[in-house]
């Protein structure tokens, strides 16, 4: 597990490990600004242009201050069988207070999960373990309730399947709530969102019945204890993958790839072996689920209907609309490169797509980032995106997710995952051996000049 948290004053902040998988250690200390050197501001190289851009310069440039989660010395640095990187950051989330970030640290064979919260302009963090996961679990899933509590949804695996464990972290007190049997699907995806009254788990499983993927999910309260039973959203005749949900003020959006298989022609089925299928189409539908998570509505098609879509990303508007992100290439799931688009979908059913143009992407999953507080003349919402140099690059989006502005490669940024937006901000993780460092960075674009039509 991480051993500590420093900022520049070298102060450092240390979480102590436990044997039992249901212990769990929150430990916090304020740190002084960072004001060590960093790298200095470098303008962008703007690469490309959508609709609103004026051809003005872009700039990112990163700030001092630094927070440094630092990976276990407990993890076995010279095993072949060690992970490349100690910590592995998943999604995240960005609320008043700052930001909380998710993680998983280990080496390889075990891993412990945590929950770091960083103050919006890093002068302090907080850091929290939650247990002992195994196998390849993926890390854990934040998301914010009110009065600055949070419900972490922490995967774990066995031999009998897939688990998810709740708990609610709020100041020092942490509770934990229900454990949820998953299902038996190795590859299995999984996501959660809040509303006022509840939340809303949803994973996808394998209906071995029908040989086919499906989405399933549980309704919980904000202790992080189930309501009622399991329940599948996705259509039986649908096969179902990776979900997202995302809430809004009356429920919920719930997002999930859809597949068409047939077999692979190279392939020739024996009576011992099943006939080996690979994809012919992957695309997004959305389906509305009302604040208890029943269905609205039947699922909408948001992507091309003859789309491979390799990755997405899902938010829910200012306005009650779905807002996505995916890229989509019509090789095989997995490759890097394609095109970028962002949509939107009306709680009416009605899809706008625009592709984000401008240079060529690499494989990761274009991130919808929404800034609660942006100022003036700053977007409302990034899309992260990959150059196909390897660097980080950006869209900025309107609040409506139309693509203002796309910052190529070579803005400054370098090698780092952009994690989330608050007050003009861009929060930045970069790999430093086997620890991980949170930095700053403001990114500007040239505003669009109002539209003719009033559009955003």
């Amino acid at each position: 597990m991480p051993r500590s948290i420093s900022g520049s004053t070298g102060a450092v902040l240390r979480t102590m490990g436990g044997g039992s998988r249901w212990a769990l250690l929150l430990s916090a200390a304020l740190l002084s600004a960072c004001t060590c050197a960093s790298d200095p501001p470098v303008a962008s190289q703007r690469a490309g242009q959508t609709e609103g851009s004026r051809g003005a310069p872009s700039r990112c440039a990163i700030g001092s201050a630094q927070q440094t989660l630092h990976a276990s010395s407990e993890a076995s640095a010279g095993d072949a069988t060690s992970d490349l990187f100690a910590i592995e950051l998943g999604p995240a989330i960005v609320g008043e207070q700052g930001y909380w970030v998710p993680w998983l640290s280990g080496d390889g064979r075990k891993s412990t999960a945590g929950l770091t919260a960083l103050k919006p302009d890093l002068s302090a963090s907080s850091s929290a373990t939650l247990g002992i996961v195994h196998w390849d679990a993926a890390p854990p899933r934040v998301v914010a309730l009110a009065n600055d509590a949070v419900l972490a949804i922490v995967p774990d695996a066995d031999a009998s399947g897939d688990s998810y464990r709740v708990a609610r972290v709020q100041g020092n007190e942490v509770t934990w709530g229900s454990e949820i049997d998953g299902g038996r699907d190795e590859a299995s995806g999984f996501d959660v969102a809040a509303t006022a009254d509840g939340a809303l788990l949803v994973w996808d499983d394998f209906i071995s019945e029908r040989a086919m993927g499906a989405i399933v999910g549980a309704s919980l309260d904000h202790e992080g204890h189930i309501r009622g039973g399991l329940r599948q959203f996705s259509p039986p005749a649908s096969d179902a993958e990776a979900p997202r949900v995302a809430a809004h003020a009356g429920g919920y959006w719930l997002a999930w790839l859809s597949v068409s298989l047939q077999p692979a022609e190279e392939v020739t089925a024996s009576h011992s072996e099943p006939m080996a299928m690979r994809a012919t189409r992957r695309w997004i539908e959305v389906l509305r689920l009302d604040a208890a998570g029943q269905p609205q509505g039947e699922p909408i098609t948001a992507s091309s209907p003859d789309a491979m879509v390799q990755s997405f990303d899902l938010q829910a508007g200012h306005d009650g609309s779905a807002l996505l992100s995916w890229r989509e290439d019509f090789s095989n799931a997995g490759t890097s490169g394609g095109r970028v688009f962002v949509g939107r979908l009306t709680a009416g059913g009605d899809v706008e797509r625009h592709a984000v143009d401008g240079e060529k992407f690499g494989g990761t999953l274009p991130t919808l980032l929404f800034d609660p507080r942006p100022p003036s003349g700053v977007p409302h919402a990034w899309l992260t995106l990959e150059s196909a140099a390897g660097d980080s690059a950006l869209a900025a989006l309107s609040p409506m997710g139309r693509p203002l502005e796309v910052l190529g490669g070579g803005i400054g940024l370098g090698v780092a995952s952009v994690l989330g937006a608050l007050n003009g901000q861009l929060l930045l993780a970069r790999p430093k051996g086997r620890d991980v460092v949170f930095l700053l960075a403001r990114c500007g674009y040239q505003p669009a000049a109002p539209r003719p039509d009033g559009g955003a």
